[in-house]
């Protein structure tokens, strides 16, 4: 059973997360709080294994500070940023202080759910349309060439790469590339052998990467 410790200043939020998160069978909330300051507290006395923190309190973006402070005093506990918050900026922070994931609101309590299964398997979860972002930031912080592992790749595999970074789900590649569903799923499988990525965000994330968007439909 997965503990876990939700921290929005809107109750509404809160609450329909937490009834949520509590409908799945392996997850148990712990608490609720509303402010950073509450958060902390809290942590000291109890430490789940995942805080599910929004990144704005009270109008001031409070959340990679929280981050920060929790990841030096419980290294063990895992974060996932829930949030409305999309600027670059400020997402471009999360990843240079190591967030693991990043759910925007609006795509609903069930991502934040795959979210804490991500973070728990050590695995990076971002909203699709910051993963641009994430991977800018990660080149930015680069300084070492690494060889390109596209080049393992075969044709196949990088037209699947790019559907999955489309969105597109398994039925849907196998509709447009005229293909089985089981094949879809062996390319899958291949391309995060290839990649040593564990998710399609991990898929995503090269695609974004290597330039293979640009151009496509």
């Amino acid at each position: 059973m997965t503990s876990v410790l939700l921290l929005d200043d809107h109750p509404a939020t809160a609450n329909g997360l937490s009834i949520y998160l509590l409908s799945a069978s392996d997850i148990e909330v712990v608490g609720q709080v509303r402010t950073p300051a509450d958060a902390l507290t809290f942590l000291q006395r109890q430490q789940p294994d995942v805080l599910v923190s929004d990144m704005c309190f009270d109008k001031q973006v409070e959340g990679i500070n929280l981050f920060l402070s929790v990841r030096q005093q419980f290294p063990n506990i895992r974060v996932v940023f829930y949030s409305m918050i999309d600027k670059s900026n400020i997402v471009r922070d999360a990843v240079v202080a190591g967030a693991q994931a990043y759910v925007l609101k609006k795509y609903g309590e069930e991502k934040v759910h795959q979210a804490i299964q991500a973070v728990l398997a050590n695995e990076l979860y971002y909203s699709p349309e910051l993963v641009p972002i994430l991977v800018q930031a990660t080149m930015s912080n680069s300084k070492d060439e690494e060889p390109n592992p596209l080049s393992a790749l075969t044709q196949r595999e990088r037209e699947v790469m790019v559907l999955i970074a489309q969105e597109y789900g398994t039925g849907q590649i196998a509709k447009k590339l005229f293909i089985s569903e089981s094949t879809v799923q062996n390319h899958r499988t291949n391309l995060m052998t290839k990649l040593d990525v564990k998710s399609n965000v991990g898929i995503a994330f090269f695609a974004f990467k290597y330039g293979l968007l640009k151009g496509a439909e």
